[in-house]
């Protein structure tokens, strides 16, 4: 007796594709358990009718399948669960696992045992190249067994991170809409042109690849015997002898600076996202409309963190409130928002240490404090007790602010204290930033600390 339970893929469905250990597990069981297409498969795989008893389910019953097996190695047998691609990708291994967790007495004498499979993504980014060539993540569209809303937030951080994705799942007769939505999505971050690798029944005879971009993506192609390939902006197609290669180069183009990155709405990256770059306290100034504000929530997204903006605006007219809703309604759906018009340190501070902070914006702090009368020693302070929040805190911190100093000499006495206030407050911050970026015209320049000069002070 076997007492063991052996979890396979036997990858696409390409006999070649087949491991010689998954093909000699197959010959041997004396039970197969799996999903009925699968068991079907396992047979062309193999090349032969498989001998051991079949034990078919549906293809929503995971758990049930999963206790099925585990219970009849319990009694001796050598089985076998059948899974496509590999089973440790949205496969039976995971399934098998939870189920040993949730009882372990109950199966304490069963070994268990997976076997490697050529995944999906990987069969389809052999047929174009080398789509895969740097880092990707892979995501299932299915929401089955995780809230849309966390997939949506998924595919917009890792598209903003830069990498590649490979879609499982992506359109069902249940839920045609969700490949559209999540083009829209990583539409955020990438360009019309990034290419995008189709592949239906890769493996198998009736085969269909198809090279396009995320622009001309035509869901209605698209059924749960595809996967999708969405390339990053470093994704390239190249031609040879006629037929199209799709390649990400295994190179990380290195930061340039501020300047490479799109600012406003909709706006793509001309270069790879680096999410560790992203890190500290980040002190973004400049003038007004400069692009502050959409480059910091660019910065955020690459984080593929959690994200809370603590706003300080106040809706006090139609303009302001127009401002607003601009502001919020560029914004992933998934992120949060904190007001935070006068007490912007407490408000910082109760968000997640681990989690990135925007600060949007600190200019218009000041002139709410200014408007509620309160002196500028204690703005001064309240900006210091902001400083301290920010530094201490574990996850990036984006922090927007203005140069107003830069025009004319405001006319009133009232213009020109909030404008020396607001320069000190910014001092205070850029003093705990691990970088500071100055602003203009959607791009922007990182500014260093100047040394002591002829032993005074710094200028």
């Amino acid at each position: 007796m076997s007492f063991r339970v052996t979890v396979v893929g036997i990858g696409p469905g390409r006999g070649e594709w087949c491991t010689p250990a998954v093909r000699r597990r197959l010959l041997e069981a004396t039970d197969l358990v799996g999903y009925e297409r699968y068991l079907a498969l396992a047979d062309d795989v193999v090349g032969e009718p498989l001998r051991g008893r079949r034990h078919v389910s549906g293809n929503r019953v995971e758990a049930e399948r999963a206790r099925l097996a585990l219970d009849l190695a319990a009694g001796g047998g050598e089985v076998v669960v059948v899974s496509s691609g590999d089973p440790g990708v949205f496969g039976m291994a995971a399934a098998v696992v939870e189920q040993l967790e949730a009882d372990p007495a109950r199966w304490s004498g069963v070994q268990l045992e997976v076997e490697p499979g050529v995944t999906a993504a990987c069969a389809l980014a052999s047929r174009v190249g080398a789509p895969l060539g740097h880092d990707f993540c892979v995501v299932s569209l299915s929401d089955v067994l995780k809230p849309w809303e966390v997939i949506e937030r998924r595919l917009d951080a890792a598209a903003a991170a830069g990498f590649v994705l490979a879609l499982y799942n992506p359109r069902s007769r249940h839920r045609p809409h969700q490949l559209r939505r999540a083009m829209e999505v990583l539409g955020r971050h990438l360009g019309g042109d990034t290419p995008v690798v189709i592949g239906r029944q890769v493996g198998r005879a009736d085969q269909q690849v198809t090279i396009t971009t995320l622009a001309e993506l035509d869901p209605e192609t698209v059924d749960m015997s595809t996967v999708v390939l969405v390339g990053s902006a470093a994704t390239r197609r190249v031609t040879n002898g006629g037929r199209v290669h799709v390649y990400t180069p295994r190179r990380h183009e290195e930061a340039r600076g501020c300047e490479d990155d799109a600012v406003g709405p909709g706006a793509s990256s001309s270069r790879e996202a680096d999410p560790a770059a992203v890190q500290g306290v980040w002190l973004l100034t400049g003038g007004a409309r400069a692009g502050k504000s959409a480059h910091a929530e660019r910065l955020a997204a690459r984080t593929g963190l959690p994200v809370t903006v603590v706003a300080t605006a106040e809706a006090l007219d139609q303009e302001m409130a127009a401002r607003i809703e601009e502001h919020r309604s560029r914004r992933p759906p998934g992120w949060g928002t904190v007001e935070a018009p006068v007490e912007l340190a407490a408000a910082v501070d109760a968000v997640s240490s681990d989690a990135c902070v925007v600060v949007d914006c600190v200019t218009v702090w000041v002139g709410n404090l200014f408007h509620r009368g309160i002196p500028e020693g204690e703005i001064e302070v309240a900006a210091g007790a902001l400083a301290e929040v920010l530094r201490r805190r574990r996850g990036p911190a984006l922090v927007v602010t203005n140069e107003v100093g830069l025009g004319l000499v405001p006319e009133t006495a009232l213009g020109r204290r909030y404008r020396d206030s607001l320069g000190r407050v910014n001092a205070t911050l850029a003093g705990v930033a691990d970088r500071v970026v100055l602003m203009c015209a959607g791009r922007g320049v990182e500014l260093s600390v100047l040394d002591p000069v002829g032993g005074g002070g710094t200028p």
